[in-house]
């Protein structure tokens, strides 16, 4: 297109003398003077909010969204998620009051991708020893509190002639496998009871979970269950005559509560000192008595704990995790050794 055909919408503008917006003088009068200097303190006010005030912005916004909670159980079967959630719900409203915060909470078996990563961190998460330990070393998070510690007890029948945990030689003894913390204290506490090694028992049976033990040991498949302290009690009584008492393993940190990093650090001191305070404050002592599962308290309070207890503890169960040999599957769809 030539000089002389450029269309209208492209021709310079009008000089500010010729404008009908802007007259060509503006007479400098003390008041003009006054506005012109206000617009200008104000432009820069804002100027000034937009970039001192970041993050002011941020952490007000940091305050009003909703913490991610992610709650892995020592062991989910399929459709305890929602089981699960209703029984926490009492927990996550005594928490959302008293740290005045929108809690998010997801049950889910793991917070780490397949191949070690962790997508979308969480800003708390509550889990066993062995999650925990982790997200703890590599992730930024740290333990704030744990639920009372656990202890594995050995039951066998009411009507076996087996009473103490030196006569387990040559006995078939079943535990839960050790990828949750119970196989693993189940395993430390055989050690120390002088069988280092499977091949001092008959045999070694890992299930996948509690219920199986009790099943295994009730049917007569296996002479010796190991289960979590308070299994005993949460049977009918009926059941519960049947199976007696023979040892404990030591206490260990089974259950812990993390917060990350990332998390609003406002925030995560409220949380600190709502969880610490449960047991003293009438609304958390309401939240836990809620709580329950067959008529027995999910957890009594929450205690202190560090992360160096967790990253300790956690190397003890690791070196007992590695005690026996693989598993390899059984002939009756169990893990034998």
């Amino acid at each position: 297109i030539g000089n002389d055909q450029v269309p209208s919408r492209l021709e310079p503008a009008a000089p500010l003398s010729q404008s009908p917006i802007l007259p060509s003088t503006v007479p400098a009068t003390p008041k003009r003077r006054t506005a012109l200097i206000a617009g200008v303190i104000g432009i820069a006010g804002i100027a000034a909010t937009v970039v001192i005030g970041g993050g002011w912005l941020q952490r007000r916004l940091a305050r009003t969204r909703a913490l991610r909670w992610a709650i892995i159980p020592s062991a989910v079967r399929d459709g305890d998620a929602l089981q699960i959630k209703t029984l926490i719900a009492p927990l996550v409203s005594y928490l959302e009051q008293a740290a005045s915060i929108q809690l998010e909470a997801m049950v889910v078996n793991d917070v780490f991708n397949a191949d070690g990563s962790l997508p979308d961190p969480a800003d708390m998460v509550a889990a066993p020893l062995n999650h925990l330990a982790p997200l703890v070393r590599s992730h930024g998070y740290t333990v704030v509190g744990k639920a009372r510690d656990v202890r594995v007890e050995f039951l066998v029948r009411s009507d076996s002639d087996l009473h103490a945990m030196s006569e387990l030689k040559g006995k078939r003894v079943a535990v839960v496998n050790r990828s949750s913390a119970i196989g693993p204290i189940s395993v430390h506490a055989l050690a120390a009871a002088g069988y280092a090694n499977a091949t001092a028992l008959g045999s070694f049976l890992e299930l996948d979970h509690q219920d199986d033990v009790l099943a295994q040991l009730q049917r007569g498949g296996a002479d010796v269950g190991a289960v979590v302290e308070g299994a005993l009690a949460s049977l009918p009584p009926d059941a519960a005559k049947r199976l007696r008492r023979i040892g404990y393993s030591d206490g260990f940190p089974g259950y812990g509560i993390a917060l990350s990093e990332r998390a609003p650090q406002e925030a995560a001191e409220r949380i600190t000192r709502a969880l610490w305070d449960i047991s003293n404050a009438l609304p958390g002592r309401a939240a836990l008595a809620a709580m329950t599962l067959n008529g027995l308290p999910l957890a009594t309070g929450v205690e202190r704990a560090s992360s160096r207890e967790f990253l300790s503890q956690n190397e003890v169960l690791n070196t007992a995790r590695n005690w026996y040999p693989p598993p390899k599957p059984s002939a009756f769809g169990q893990i034998a050794r």
